[in-house]
Order: structure tokens, then C-alpha cells, then sequence
């Protein structure tokens, strides 16, 4: 693959993983945080199982950029569980 095809699906991942976050923040609110943050992350392992079989290509770019982006969705869902046990306090002053 050329330089300029590594780099185009490195921006297709990363506009994914907006969107991907977007929507699993979205079905969070009726499923749970931790409900979501299983299922895509579960999504995103069967993914990587998939490109260890050696797809086509295509197959195998289209595959790599959901494994990608479900890998980096449900890290704002974490974080925000993560929130809710840190006190109000340890937030305001930045300290750990």
C-alpha cells in the first residue's frame, strides 16, 4: 500500500470513531454504560478475529477501520463511569 492509502484509512478510522462514540453514547442511554461498552467492544474483538483469517483487501480495510473505531468508541463511556466515582472535589482542583 502506498503512503497516501496507510494515511487515508488512518483518517477514515478516526472520523469512525467519532461517529462509533457518537453512537454508542446514544444507545447507552437505554441500554447502560456497561452494557455498550461489552457489546462494542465484543463487536470490535470479533473484528479482529475476522482479520486474522486474511481477507481480500477491501475486505480487510473496511474490517481494520470498524475494529479501529469500535476499540476507541466506548473509551468516553469509560471515562464518564469512571467520573462517577471520583469526587466532585479531586475534579475541581485536578489533583489525584
Amino acid at each position: 500500500m502506498s503512503p497516501i492509502m496507510v494515511q487515508a484509512i488512518s483518517g477514515f478510522t478516526s472520523i469512525a470513531t467519532g461517529f462509533s462514540g457518537l453512537i454508542a453514547q446514544h444507545f447507552s442511554k437505554s441500554k447502560g454504560r456497561p452494557q455498550m461498552i461489552f457489546i462494542v467492544q465484543s463487536i470490535a474483538t470479533i473484528c479482529l478475529f475476522l482479520i486474522a483469517t486474511y481477507p481480500p483487501i477491501w475486505v480487510l480495510i473496511i474490517v481494520f477501520i470498524i475494529h479501529g473505531s469500535l476499540m476507541n468508541a466506548s473509551q468516553p463511556l469509560s471515562r464518564s463511569i469512571l467520573m462517577d466515582f471520583v469526587p466532585k472535589k479531586k475534579e475541581e482542583n485536578g489533583t489525584h
